[in-house]
């Protein structure tokens, strides 16, 4: 996953957008029969596209333009070369005749339209993308009926009675849809997840939140997948909605609001011929790779942390923030981290708490006895403090050692009897 951040609003007239709801979506042509071709989520942006000079096809599966508006001027339209466009075409494990059906989707769910409210400050153009769970597109895009609707269809190819609801062919149908897509994400090797893993991942998460913040905001609207409700976990989940920041936050849509300087409202707007899409590419391309070559010939810094309640990870990640002026920093919590690759670090920065009766936070218990067994290798004796307590099971401190931040301490002795340097010491503050 990705996310690209411009520069946050000012005034409010000199915002940055991207006028796609995603990144990548499929246009929708009204006919003056007034049958639709293409996505009917994605009309009034057609519409739009159109207005600004765009001319699609009149395809069910044209790929819209990028419509970008930088610094508060009027928007600019740039074609996405079909090339890049990633699209897995559906079939069916058990039935031939899905493939039949013409039907694709996208691989890369970018979304676009959304604000980052962080610090302070208000981000307006941050598109990120994630990778699908499969009810997005079985479900939802496939079988909506103000999408493309093909739950019926789907259910007469299948020989079901449409006749009554009581034959419950729209579940068989739409159960089959979310087998197609998974089946064929699969066998195209594109990343994509089932609502049943997604929602075990979720409360997992939730698990996390709660012993780490002690709560975790969720609308259990969007959380529970469209389909199976009751036989996923996140169903029988109490949830609360409520706000924290930072946050993303929905905007409205920019071409309700937008006041065009060079051209009036609804009239075509001539199309910049100056840069291509793919010039834009690589400019994007060669600026990465002089960021890569700058990166490279700076220092490693590895931050490390440990903690309970959640503050010494927002303390390590303030501290990587402050190193990236001129390390190549990055943080990881003690758990996530191989010790294997404490040999070759350059610069390892170690920033945890102390929890209890001077343990160890939970999620640093086993960095803190691979020190210990190191140690022991080392010096071929157990001195204090000892990594394990057979029978607590915890690190334990020094005999008479205060239980102040003695986790630090242990960390600080077994890394120095391990043969790193220490940077000049900083003295440790008095007990509150």
């Amino acid at each position: 996953s990705a996310i690209t951040i411009f520069p946050p609003r000012t005034d409010g007239e000199h915002d940055f957008r991207v006028w796609n709801p995603q990144l990548i979506r499929y246009a929708c042509y009204k006919q003056p029969d007034g049958k639709l071709i293409g996505d009917p989520a994605n009309l009034e942006f057609t519409e739009v596209c159109q207005k600004l000079g765009w001319k699609g096809s009149g395809g069910a599966w044209d790929i819209l333009p990028l419509v970008l508006q930088a610094n508060g001027q009027d928007p600019e339209v740039y074609d996405i070369p079909q090339e890049l466009i990633l699209e897995v075409h559906m079939s069916h494990p058990n039935y031939d005749w899905f493939a039949d059906l013409g039907l694709r989707w996208y691989a890369l769910p970018a979304v676009s339209c959304i604000m980052l409210d962080l610090g302070g400050l208000q981000f307006t153009g941050i598109p990120f993308n994630g990778w699908y769970m499969e009810t997005e597109i079985g479900a939802r895009d496939f079988c909506d009926e103000n999408r493309l609707n093909m739950c019926e269809t789907i259910a007469r190819k299948m020989g079901l009675d449409v006749s009554t609801n009581a034959t419950l062919w729209k579940d068989k149908a739409v159960v089959e849809a979310n087998v197609a897509v998974m089946h064929s994400f699969q066998k195209a090797n594109v990343t994509i997840t089932d609502h049943h893993s997604a929602s075990e991942s979720f409360l997992k998460h939730m698990e996390n939140e709660q012993r780490l913040r002690g709560g975790c905001p969720a609308d259990w609207v969007w959380i529970v997948p469209p389909i199976s409700g009751s036989i996923t976990p996140v169903f029988h989940q109490e949830m609360l909605s409520y706000n924290l920041k930072p946050s993303y936050e929905y905007q409205e849509e920019p071409w309700r609001t937008h006041v065009f300087k060079t051209a009036e409202e609804g009239q075509k707007k001539k199309r910049r011929k100056l840069l291509t899409f793919k010039e834009v590419a690589k400019a994007v391309k060669f600026s990465a790779k002089l960021m890569g070559k700058a990166l490279a010939k700076r220092i490693k810094a590895t931050i490390l942390y440990a903690s309970e309640t959640g503050r010494s990870e927002k303390y390590a990640k303030v501290l990587c923030e402050i190193f990236k002026h001129a390390f190549d920093a990055k943080v990881l919590c003690m758990e996530d981290y191989d010790p294997v690759h404490l040999e070759h670090e350059t610069l390892l920065l170690v920033v945890t708490s102390t929890f209890g009766n001077g343990d160890p936070p939970e999620n640093g218990e086993e960095f803190g006895r691979f020190l210990m067994e190191l140690r022991r290798d080392h010096t071929g004796s157990e001195d204090r403090p000892r990594a394990r307590n057979h029978q607590t099971g915890k690190l334990t401190r020094a005999k008479g050692e205060s239980h102040f931040i003695c986790f630090y301490r242990v960390i600080l002795r077994a890394l120095n009897n391990n043969g790193s340097q220490r940077s000049p010491p900083i003295p440790d503050p008095p007990p509150s």
